[in-house]
């Protein structure tokens, strides 16, 4: 290190004149001795040092420390309706797959594989980018609510009945019974049921064949109901548009326009239509894992489910849980360990750190002063790097700091 000899900043014109006011650093070190160093700083040199590093080594887990267990199940939840599908589904049986299996929440995971509906409903309202597979085919059990109009009315110009100047595309709920009814034309050409558009226009769901114009009239016939006159009918899908041998009955405020897919033709068919999901399970215990399989089987779903009752929202008309693939064991495979960092090199360039290290012995006294400095010097040719460096002097005692 070139310069005077006490430092850079009391510029002292005695070589060994480095006092406690003008020592290296020009630093107080111990102020009642009269010097700091035996050593004048010009005696000190500045040579690189290669830095030494200690590979750290892999972490390994400890021998009794249990692996952890991934547990993997499929189900179906039937009877809901995809407009029953919400967050709340798929929140709750969260909720119920940490109860069986013991474990947090944040254990859980919860996938829609699948959502069928026996609904012509081609999406759900809470998942909009979930694809449902509708139900609906050729010699489905299928139940059709909606408006009833004739044949006749429908098929003049614009829709116009004959009792209205509304379009029946635009206004059913205007065309009366007395129409159903009273005109022979009207009663002649038979009826369909209609069904509300993505548009806002209706348009035919079913044609009804021989047997299920028989039964409309039945309740055409007998009914109190002025116009607006709605009805449900349960039949057989024939793949043409039309519904065959139907039962119909007059829908009430209850009842929600549209088609589904029925178990069975009766007043009160159940739904068709149902959600697969996969439940995830890391599971962190190990031994006790072939145990929790067992918790997880379907009935253990359908018995939590049926536990909640009215309480939750997002299993109205739930029916039941059926098994895609049955709880197992996917995997114990543990997290392999990261591979250590590797140590800079010796010649990385940039950023210096410059350690001077002194230590003073004063005469007569056994106490020494150390004085640790660092100074911060860039490299000449830039970039990122860091180095040791060690200082030496002339004479017989050298002092070494590694960073």
């Amino acid at each position: 290190m070139p310069g005077a000899a006490c430092g850079y900043s009391a510029q002292s014109q005695d070589p060994n004149g480095c006092n406690a006011g003008s020592n290296f650093l020009s630093q107080t070190v111990v102020t009642d001795l009269e010097r700091a160093f035996d050593t004048p700083a010009s005696e000190y040199v500045c040579e690189a040092v290669a830095p030494t590093s200690t590979p750290s080594a892999s972490p390994t887990a400890p021998s009794d420390s249990p692996v952890p267990v991934v547990i993997v199940t499929q189900i179906t939840l039937t009877g809901m309706t995809m407009e029953d599908v919400t967050n709340d589904t798929l929140a709750d049986l969260k909720i119920i797959a940490s109860n069986l299996a013991g474990v947090d929440e944040e254990f859980v995971d919860v996938r829609i594989l699948e959502a069928s509906s026996g609904r012509r409903l081609q999406s759900v309202e809470s998942f909009p980018s979930l694809a449902v597979r509708s139900l609906l085919e050729a010699g489905s059990t299928v139940q059709a609510t909606g408006y009833l109009i004739d044949n006749y009315c429908w098929n003049l110009a614009n829709h116009v009945p004959l009792d209205s100047s509304s379009p029946m595309s635009e206004r059913p709920e205007r065309h009366t019974v007395h129409c159903l009814r009273d005109v022979g034309v009207c009663r002649r050409d038979g009826y369909a049921i209609l069904e509300l558009q993505d548009d806002g226009t209706y348009d035919i769901m079913y044609q009804l064949d021989a047997v299920s114009n028989t039964n409309a009239l039945e309740i055409i016939d007998t009914t109190s109901t002025v116009r607006a006159f709605r009805v449900k009918a349960v039949g057989v899908d024939d793949g043409n548009g039309g519904i065959q041998s139907a039962t119909i009955v007059e829908a009430t405020s209850d009842d929600s326009d549209g088609v589904m897919v029925v178990t069975d033709p009766t007043d009160s068919p159940t739904v068709v239509s149902w959600l697969a999901v996969e439940i995830e399970i890391t599971y962190p215990g190990g031994g006790e894992a072939e145990n929790v399989v067992d918790d997880l089987e379907a009935e253990d779903f359908e018995a939590e489910i049926n536990a909640l009752g009215s309480t939750s929202s997002g299993f109205q008309n739930f029916l039941g849980v059926g098994t895609i693939v049955a709880p197992q064991i996917v995997t114990l495979s543990p997290t392999p360990a990261p591979a250590p960092a590797s140590a800079p090199t010796a010649d990385d360039s940039g950023l210096g750190l410059f350690a001077v290290a002194g230590v003073a012995a004063a005469v007569g006294l056994a106490t020494a002063a150390v004085i640790v400095g660092v100074v911060s010097k860039w490299h000449d040719q830039g970039a990122t790097g860091m180095k040791n460096i060690q200082m030496t002097n002339a004479h017989p005692n050298t002092n070494t700091l590694d960073l």
